[in-house]
């Protein structure tokens, strides 16, 4: 029985931890503003493709994402082809952070970077002479995230402003800064609105299921071991 048990968590761990085929999966992104929750809009380029407003759906800019990385990149298949990825464009050497109102920009980059990575110079950014960062996205569910790497290597919490006056919508580490800086604009959040399959990563209780699989290994080899030496036994060591 033993032997049993632990060879199904085996294989139930195992095809828990597989990964889902479909990985990239493609939606458009809603934005919502924190202090009603209401939907504003959804995310599309400017007629110039130089920055993101918030639009309507049915202008909505369509986005591919890796449902299998933990920290991203967003593609935005409607962009041109010389700056295809969602990025937060900032001018060179500026830093976000609590203590001032510096924000970044949301427009696009032409090369993806790095999770991690702090803000990188070069290519065709949408707005020209920026430094760029474009792996800046985390998920939970649909539900979008923002975050940011200064060059000094720091990561603060970063939210989104969304300024329709301007229409402008900015990362910074201190919204209510950019608010004042910027009055009728407001903090809002993301969500990617395609489907995401489920187990496209491997959950805790997965792993766990999976560990105790090869936890329960060395028992199954005993077992198995005194099973082979009842059997010579009982035909008297043959």
């Amino acid at each position: 029985m033993p032997r049993i048990i632990a060879t199904l968590l085996l294989l139930a761990g195992w095809i828990a931890v597989q990964p889902a085929h479909a990985d990239l999966v493609t939606g458009d992104i809603r934005v919502t503003s924190v202090a009603s929750q209401n939907v504003i809009g959804f995310l599309q380029l400017t007629g110039a493709q130089d920055r993101y407003i918030v639009g309507s759906q049915s202008s909505a800019n369509t986005f591919r994402l890796d449902t299998l990385l933990s920290q991203f990149s967003l593609l935005d298949t409607d962009a041109p082809a010389s700056h295809q990825f969602l990025a937060g464009l900032i001018s060179p050497g500026v830093e976000l952070l609590t203590t001032n109102s510096n924000a970044a920009v949301l427009g696009d980059a032409s090369v993806s970077t790095a999770p991690g990575a702090t803000p990188q110079s070069g290519g065709s950014p949408s707005i020209p002479g920026s430094e760029f960062e474009t792996a800046i996205w985390t998920r939970n569910g649909n539900d979008l995230f923002p975050h940011w790497v200064n060059h000094d290597g720091s990561e603060p919490t970063m939210s989104i402003v969304s300024d329709p006056v301007s229409q402008v919508l900015y990362m910074t580490a201190n919204p209510a800064a950019v608010i004042l800086n910027h009055p009728g604009s407001q903090t809002a959040s993301f969500a990617f609105t395609g489907t995401i399959p489920t187990g496209t990563v491997p959950e805790p209780s997965s792993l766990l299921l999976f560990s105790a699989g090869l936890l329960g290994l060395p028992m199954v080899r005993r077992k198995f071991r005194r099973w082979i030496v009842g059997r010579k036994s009982d035909h008297g060591g043959h």
